[in-house]
């Protein structure tokens, strides 16, 4: 009989303390398994971010040199397509571009036959056939290429390796006249995944490749283009229909399991792809388990202890109950630890996000603001403090707050989960009520049930300034600053269809600098330019603001003159042959150099069918006047057709 109560009371001693000991290894458990998915969600957020930007910046890159190559195309297709021969005019307009364009080896231009014949690294160039480069062989065959982009190649003059970008010239008529093309450096698109190298964290790979599986640029990584072809991003995620999607223990460019993110360009060929091995991610981890395995160990055993303690004086209750509350106050004071450790974490997270480059903003689905970090701070000119609560419209113009809120409630959510929407152009309002564009990228999740919105923004001031030089470039002539002859022409044409329907006269003027060959020869080119840009000034001082002038090419320029007939036309003419006859320009010996211009002009007929037709006539009255002796005006009158 006290042998068996001797052992109900030792069983029951013995329930609670394996209950304790179970519950303390479920709790430090469960606190690990957190702490290990908190870093992979960290990882996560960092390759695809860091993936989001590398394809922005790489489409930037391109769409820079896209408007380059176009702007060239433009100019070539005035000037009746690549030059045949050495022409200095067009060395030096390639020179100027690409120093005005970063990363960029160098700008050529091939002719039809496939032979270089331009090129802004050396004048004249060495007659190299490219026809079986690739650059040149799909804009031949394919009229409607556009940008062409392709695998890195090694330049058969210079040595050097280049990323080949390429468009074709074609007159207005389709006519191929010859590629323009540039040599990108690959170093430069090497530098765009370096500048996201600070916030990744160690042992990462990325890269930025063709669709086909060939690399661009990679960091931290092979580029084998056989491996990379056969690896999970090109041979099954990427021929559907790809969009930015992040992996999570899974392999991406090869056979490893890993953390990272990839995304196609829906503008240019391009595919970038971040990725951190899952092991490096779980290798601080382990290491931190590591260390809290002995300390885990020896609680365990304390409880083990304490049974055989327990077990074998079950007599003292008192004393095995203030050993279990000391057992107890222990295991408090490590889940205490633990709730520090992942404060850490937490910090952490917040470091990263006060030291990202780019504003974060984050709201609820009430549109008020509850994150706003320093580059916030920097970019809209307010404290954390004076916004944190209050409504985004604050950041914003009034037009566009109703709209930003709408995109914001369609924006998809997944519970527990992250969406990054793709990026989008808005104005944004600083403090002092300044507008300013920025490209925003917003992210919804649920947060337990509440909606949050991340948003990311970029000041993209700068580059707007820089896409208007470019169209600025493609409609004005460089030297003159007038409209260059593509502009001209279609202004041109407009004041025409206006002077059909009212009824209005019109007329054009073809001036010619006479002699001009005789100035380049004698004085240089350079003032051959300088007489070109006084001369446009002049001509434009004496215009109305109605009149249009554009530089046809050379030396020769054109005027569209609406509302004026032969009479209006004459005296205009004559008024700019004693304006140019006054003028004089500057020499560097000390001397002056005065010049003259012939004109010839003529007035809209019923008979005209376009602008050509009286530019027609008055071309043939400009070789009269140059026939007559020059420094003069000859004007087609009605009916001499």
């Amino acid at each position: 009989m006290l042998g068996e109560q001797i052992r109900q009371e030792r069983l029951r001693l013995a329930i609670p303390i394996l209950g304790a000991l179970l519950l303390l290894n479920g709790v430090i458990g469960m606190l690990a398994w957190q702490d290990r998915q908190a870093r992979l969600e960290a990882a996560a957020l960092q390759t695809e971010h860091a993936a989001q930007i590398v394809m922005q910046r790489s489409e930037a890159k391109l769409r820079q040199l896209d408007d380059l190559l176009t702007g060239i195309s433009e100019v070539l297709a005035v000037r009746q397509g690549v030059p045949a021969k050495p022409d200095l005019y067009v060395h030096r307009l390639l020179v100027r571009r690409n120093t005005l364009t970063d990363g960029v080896h160098w700008i050529f231009l091939v002719r039809p036959d496939g032979f270089l014949a331009e090129s802004s690294r050396q004048f004249p160039v060495l007659p190299v056939n490219v026809a079986d480069r690739e650059y040149f062989s799909r804009q031949l065959e394919h009229w409607d290429q556009g940008l062409y982009l392709g695998a890195p190649l090694r330049a058969r003059l210079q040595g050097e390796s280049f990323v080949p970008v390429s468009r074709r010239v074609s007159n207005d008529g389709g006519l191929f006249l010859g590629v323009a093309a540039a040599g990108l450096n690959p170093d430069a698109l090497l530098e765009l995944i370096r500048d996201q190298s600070q916030s990744l964290p160690a042992g990462f790979q990325a890269g930025i490749f063709l669709p086909e599986g060939v690399a661009l640029a990679c960091l931290g990584m092979s580029c084998d283009t056989a491996g990379l072809q056969a690896s999970p991003l090109f041979a099954r995620f990427l021929p559907g229909e790809a969009e930015t999607c992040a992996v999570r223990g899974a392999p991406l460019l090869d056979q490893t399991a890993v953390v990272g993110s990839y995304g196609r360009s829906q503008v240019y060929p391009l595919v970038v792809a971040v990725q951190v091995p899952q092991a490096l991610v779980h290798q601080e981890w382990l290491q931190q388990m590591r260390q809290q395995a002995p300390a885990a160990l020896i609680l365990n055993l304390a409880l083990v202890a304490l049974a055989r303690v327990a077990h074998r004086q079950f007599r003292r209750r008192r004393d095995a109950l203030h050993a279990l509350e000391r057992a107890n106050q222990e295991l408090e004071r490590r889940v205490a630890e633990r709730t520090d450790l992942l404060q850490a974490s937490e910090a952490r997270a917040r470091a990263f996000m006060n030291t990202a480059r780019d504003a974060v903003v984050v709201i609820n689905d009430r549109q008020r603001i509850l994150e706003f970090n320093p580059a916030a701070e920097r970019m809209f000119g307010y404290q954390g403090s004076e916004v944190l609560g209050q409504d985004l419209s604050l950041l914003m113009p009034e037009e566009m707050a109703e709209l930003h809120a709408r995109q914001v409630g369609e924006s998809p959510l997944l519970e527990g989960g992250h969406q990054m929407g793709k990026g989008r152009e808005i104005q944004a309002m600083r403090r002092d009520g300044s507008r300013f564009p920025v490209e925003v990228s917003v992210g919804s999740t649920l947060v337990g049930s509440e909606p949050v919105h991340v948003g990311i923004l970029r000041d993209i001031t700068e580059r707007k300034e820089a896409e208007w030089q470019l169209q600025r470039l493609a409609t004005v002539d460089g030297l003159t600053g007038v409209f260059n002859r593509r502009a001209f022409m279609e202004q041109g044409e407009q004041m025409l269809a206006l002077a059909r329907r009212y009824d209005w006269p019109l007329a054009v003027l073809m001036l010619d600098a006479d002699y001009f060959k005789k100035v380049n020869d004698s004085y240089g080119h350079h003032v051959g330019d300088q007489l070109l840009r006084l001369l446009a000034e002049r001509i434009g001082a004496v215009l109305r603001s109605t009149d249009i002038l554009g530089r046809l090419g050379g030396e020769e320029f054109g005027l569209v003159l609406p509302e004026t007939g032969a009479q209006g036309a004459a005296e205009l003419g004559q008024r700019l042959l004693r304006v140019v006859r006054e003028a004089s320009l500057p020499l560097e010996d000390g001397g002056v150099l005065r010049f003259t211009v012939s004109i010839g002009g003529a007035t809209l007929e019923a008979g005209d069918g376009c602008l050509d037709d009286l530019f027609r006539r008055a071309d043939a009255c400009l070789y009269q006047a140059k026939d007559g002796g020059r420094d003069r005006l000859e004007l087609a009158l009605p009916g001499q057709g």
